[in-house]
Parts: structure tokens; C-alpha cells; sequence
């Protein structure tokens, strides 16, 4: 898999077929999660499995590799995996869209009030136009973290290849 940094998706996706049962596939992660030599923290959760950066490497924007196991046939399976920021970050992050997106619309409904009134509305504009250019600021600031993360992306992305592999 290549991760290019001209995609606009913040948290790349790809599946991978493999020659090998589900069962064997999420027992061989058991495994690798109780093997004391494994860098990379996983958690196991019937065909969910988790993949962190280990906690020395481990950033604010480090990504998680989030894998999820499904049977095609009993000698075969699909991987579907996705790279993301920890769950808290990505929860803090759309909490600050969620409060931008609030106060743009409350801003605009008062500033549109006081225009049909004929009243100053300059302060709510300028308030509308502030939250549209965090919004830019939070999606700018999300390619940062995605650029910083590639180098760990790719990491974790060889770590599963090899896995596979075996």
C-alpha cells in the first residue's frame, strides 16, 4: 500500500485479501499480542484488532491501524484496515468542529437577524468569517498530522505485511 499525501482522505483505507482462515488470521494476532519481542501494542476483540505505536515512538499525531477481519470462505478472508489518529484525539478534534460549526451558525443567525432589522451586524460577520477560517486551520492542521504520522503509517502498514506473510 502507498500513502500519498495528495489524497484528501484524513484516514486512508485499504482491504487486503488473504489465503488464510479468519480463525488462524486472529489467532496468529493473539499470539503476537502476548509475544514479550512485539513492538506494536494490539488489542484483540473477536475479528477487531487495534495496533498502536509503541509507547516510546508514540506522538500526539501517531496513527492507529485498526483492522477488521471478515470470512469470505473457510481458507480465505478480507482485511479491511483503517489508519487513524488515537480515538481521543480524533474525538477532541471533531469536538472543535462541532463547537466551530455552533458558533458560525449562531454568529449567522444573529447577523442575518440584525441585517433584516437594519441594525450593525459587522461583529457577527466577522465572527462567521473567523470560524470559517479555523474550520481551513482544523483541516490544515489534520494534513499536518497525516504528513507527520506517514512515516509510522508506513511502518505499521510493513508490520501487517509481514504478519500476512508468515
Amino acid at each position: 500500500m502507498i500513502i500519498d499525501n495528495n489524497e484528501i482522505i484524513l484516514r486512508p483505507r485499504f482491504k487486503v485479501e488473504v489465503n488464510k482462515s479468519q480463525s488462524l488470521l486472529i489467532d496468529t494476532f493473539e499470539e503476537l499480542k502476548k509475544d514479550e519481542s512485539n513492538i506494536y501494542i494490539s488489542r484483540v476483540r473477536h475479528n477487531y484488532i487495534l495496533l498502536d505505536i509503541p509507547e516510546d515512538k508514540n506522538k500526539f499525531w501517531s496513527p492507529q491501524l485498526e483492522l477488521r477481519i471478515e470470512k469470505i470462505d473457510e481458507n480465505n478472508s478480507e482485511i479491511n484496515c483503517l489508519f487513524g489518529p488515537k480515538g481521543i484525539v480524533w474525538t477532541f478534534f471533531m469536538f472543535l468542529h462541532f463547537i466551530c460549526a455552533a458558533v458560525f451558525t449562531l454568529f449567522f443567525v444573529v447577523g442575518y437577524s440584525n441585517w433584516s432589522l437594519n441594525k450593525p451586524f459587522g461583529w457577527s460577520l466577522t465572527i462567521c468569517i473567523a470560524m470559517i477560517v479555523v474550520w481551513f486551520a482544523f483541516y490544515f492542521l489534520g494534513r499536518i498530522g497525516k504528513r507527520l504520522a506517514k512515516n509510522q503509517m508506513q511502518e505499521l502498514n510493513a508490520y501487517v505485511q509481514n504478519v500476512l506473510k508468515n
